[in-house]
């Protein structure tokens, strides 16, 4: 059973989430590194994934 911030492992497995990165808050992890990658990780971009992650 999963929260509402953590995910499942074959999703963290999917996304290639190294280990060390998958405690409570990895869904939150999941959508700011897809949005990283889709903006060419421009900082200013991603401002609102990355405050809720951190």
């Amino acid at each position: 059973m999963t929260s509402s911030t953590s995910a499942l492992q074959s999703e963290l497995k999917a996304h290639r989430v190294p280990l060390g990165w998958r405690d409570n808050c990895s869904a939150l992890l999941l959508p700011l590194n897809v949005c990283r990658k889709n903006t060419y990780y421009l900082p200013w971009e991603c401002e609102h994934d990355r405050h809720a992650y951190e």
